[in-house]
């Protein structure tokens, strides 16, 4: 079969009136097995990682149009049409026209779901394949957002019009859809193409309108298609917010994409620390900040939610009697489609000259900071005395939320900045920095796309 591969970035708009919901009950156990546990407030609803050795208990996955085109559970991303423990992987596609790769989701290697409509062949009518949810209870609800992880490969119908995510809050009499792959369709049998996906792609989907406040929501995604490639789904989360980014330092260094500078000339930078007990010079790279855990300063290893698997700290310290202005700023953040943002993130800071509101800023710029917005995480924290009681340390975290709706919402080149400047202070650690939606505005999938 001929069948050609494009990756295709979309910054999903889904605009949808039509009227569907469903809810869910609170599953966290499962949410913190996908790392999305209520992460800054957010609040899980229903999640299902595809762990279990099969597609789960009380969901629906059925073919109305009498072809038997089913989905079925892969066990291994790599294991080839027909391998798993069940048989139902599908086909990689590695060869030289498609060029794809195993399904990557978040947790694809425990188990996911799939749609091999290659392996259903050309048939007569389109299949309309639908695996659908257990009804969950969203009756709690204020606002709905459903975020999954996928990849699909299309080859005669459009994905834009093919593959959809429908609700319903009435038992499935009748159906809200949402449009999943935007501008994906089959191209030209040629590279290049945009047959495929990105792999994953992140789907984040607000069905707040139809929803929220509903007791009785079913959840389906419906393939119309025929002899089209795969379609696979994993990491499913009910939440009540958009999250726009999340980095909690776990890849060992400092994020690709992300600048770490001084402009003072001193190259006194930011370091990765993927130990907060090893002390300064310490861990895996040597960036660990001293404990300062003496009668004097009487402090602890830091405690962000995630500090034991690495975090980013700027060990002053380490670099003497000089001055700096380390900045440590993340790559370019597309917030075109939001009208609020909010960012979040846990920190640790111990200062020796001047005041927290002077030496610890976080910053905000669409221009590559020729402008640029300031926020004050500690604007009460000073020097205090040489003696306890100090007043020289934050808590440890301090957890800080900004809301950055009036710097960063509708812009598409969002740069966000962690500026420490000061002389021979002690330490400023930052960790699960966490980027989210404060309140229900529009209706969106938000996709970032895998380096």
């Amino acid at each position: 079969m001929l069948k050609n591969n494009t990756l295709i970035f979309i910054l999903l708009m889904v605009f949808n009136p039509a009227l569907a919901q469903q809810s869910s009950s609170d599953t966290e156990t499962t949410a913190n097995n996908l790392g999305l546990s209520g992460s800054s407030g957010q609040i899980i609803y229903f999640a299902e990682d595809f762990a279990d050795g099969n597609i789960p208990a009380g969901w629906g996955n059925e073919d109305p149009s009498g072809n038997g085109a089913l989905w079925t559970y892969c066990s291994d991303p790599a294991a080839g049409q027909g391998g798993g423990v069940t048989g139902g992987c599908p086909a990689l596609w590695n060869d030289a026209l498609n060029d794809q790769s195993p399904f990557v989701a978040t947790t694809a290697t425990n188990g996911f779901v799939t749609m091999d409509s290659d392996l259903v062949g050309s048939i007569s009518s389109n299949h309309l394949s639908q695996l659908s949810t257990p009804s969950i209870d969203l009756s709690t609800a204020p606002r709905v957002v459903v975020s999954f992880q996928s990849h699909i490969g299309v080859f005669t119908v459009d994905a834009q019009d093919g593959a959809l995510l429908r609700v319903s809050i009435d038992n499935g009499q009748s159906w809200s859809e949402y449009t999943i792959y935007p501008g994906l369709v089959t191209g030209s049998p040629t590279p290049p193409t945009m047959r495929w996906s990105f792999n994953p792609t992140y789907s984040q989907i607000d069905i707040s309108q139809v929803a929220a406040g509903q007791p009785n929501v079913i959840l389906q995604w419906q393939w119309n298609g025929n002899f089209e490639y795969l379609w696979s789904l994993d990491d499913v989360v009910v939440s009540d917010r958009f999250v726009y980014m999340e980095e909690d330092f776990s890849d060992g260094n400092i994020p690709a994409g992300w600048t770490n500078v001084d402009t003072s000339g001193n190259n006194s930078l930011w370091t990765h620390c993927d130990d907060p007990n090893a002390g300064q010079g310490g861990g895996s790279t040597g960036g660990c900040p001293p404990l300062w855990d003496d009668t004097l300063n009487d402090q602890s290893p830091f405690v962000a939610t995630t500090a034991t698997n690495g975090f980013v700290t700027m060990d002053s310290d380490r670099y003497g009697n000089i001055d700096h202005v380390t900045q440590l700023t993340t790559a370019p953040l597309d917030f075109s489609l939001a009208t609020e943002v909010v960012l979040n993130f846990e920190g640790h800071i111990g200062i020796w000259n001047g005041s927290g509101a002077e030496n610890a800023q976080v910053r905000v710029s669409t221009d590559d900071f020729v402008t640029f917005t300031t926020y004050l995480p500690y604007p009460d924290l000073v020097t205090g005395s040489p003696n306890p009681p100090l007043v020289r340390w934050s808590t440890n975290p301090t957890t800080t939320s900004f809301d950055i709706s009036e710097a960063a919402a509708g812009q598409s080149n969002v740069k966000i900045q962690w500026q420490f400047s000061g002389r021979f202070e002690f330490l400023w650690s930052i960790d699960d920095v966490i980027i989210t939606q404060s309140d229900i505005i529009f209706k969106n999938s938000f996709e970032t796309p895998v380096p």
